[in-house]
């Protein structure tokens, strides 16, 4: 047990989702006894039994779903010759609480300028995991808290190799409008889509974003939050940055509220 919890622990503090499964209830006989654990990890590999065999299948992919739905889920197997499909014959029924246990949100900003160097300052004192990325050579980061994480990275090269998940927020802050969106266009074209993509600008560059692109895509696009930031008025960077930490905040509740 300690070694799923030890487990459990280095995958959140990785940033990325587990799913903690609990045998909590047993009529009959079982494989495991009430209170056996297993953590199933984000890419379905296990720590720790619950079982084995088809019982431990049956349940990894449920996890997943767990995992991916970020929902709690409940999972009753019989055990029995001539019900279910487990082929299992102990004579009993089992019953799991799955637990999706979740990373802090992370807030992935793409561009380092004044709006993004702000905003970074104030969301650390939220709870966000953050992440800044910038193309440019040789960016300087003075300025930015030295317990962010800094890339400075070609865009579409940091692109390929970034996992994206529901407790993925992401703000489009770069210093070009075609730089934008590319990082907006490789996005849409996911199969999951951030917990939060918003992105700065104007109705204008929305409008015209929307022209470029095509199909299912375009209307993917409904999805993006632009201007980014609740509307108080902001005009100077700092101010922006509060506007959109606001933002920030109100969707982590109401995915809080959920699940």
């Amino acid at each position: 047990m300690v070694d799923v919890f030890k487990r459990a622990y280095e995958e959140l503090e990785a940033g990325r989702p587990c799913a903690l499964v609990i045998l909590e209830n047993l009529k009959g006989s079982g494989p495991r006894k009430p209170g056996a654990m297993m953590l199933v990890l984000n890419d379905g590999t296990t720590e720790g039994t619950v079982g084995g065999g088809t019982i431990e299948k049956n349940i990894v992919d449920t996890a997943l779903e767990s995992i991916a739905e970020e929902k709690l889920k409940r999972v009753s197997l019989t055990l029995r010759e001539g019900k279910g499909d487990l082929e299992l014959y102990c004579g009993g029924e089992v019953e799991f609480l799955i637990v999706p246990l979740l990373p802090k949100e992370r807030l992935l900003i793409f561009g380092g300028g004044h709006v993004s160097k702000a905003l970074v300052n104030l969301a650390r004192q939220t709870g966000f995991r953050i992440t800044v990325v910038d193309d440019r050579e040789n960016f300087d980061w003075s300025g930015f808290p030295r317990d962010v994480n800094l890339i400075n990275k070609n865009y579409e090269e940091f692109l390929e190799n970034l996992d994206v998940t529901p407790s993925t927020f992401i703000v489009i802050a770069t210093d070009t409008h075609e730089k934008d969106f590319l990082v907006l266009s490789n996005l849409l074209r996911r199969k999951t889509l951030p917990g939060f993509l918003g992105m700065l600008g104007s109705k204008s560059k929305l409008n015209t974003f929307k022209r470029r692109l095509n199909g299912d895509i375009r209307e993917r696009i409904n999805y993006l939050r632009t201007p980014v930031g609740i509307d108080i008025g902001a005009e100077t960077p700092e101010e922006i940055a509060v506007s959109i930490l606001a933002e920030l905040i109100q969707v982590r509740r109401k995915r809080s509220e959920d699940r």
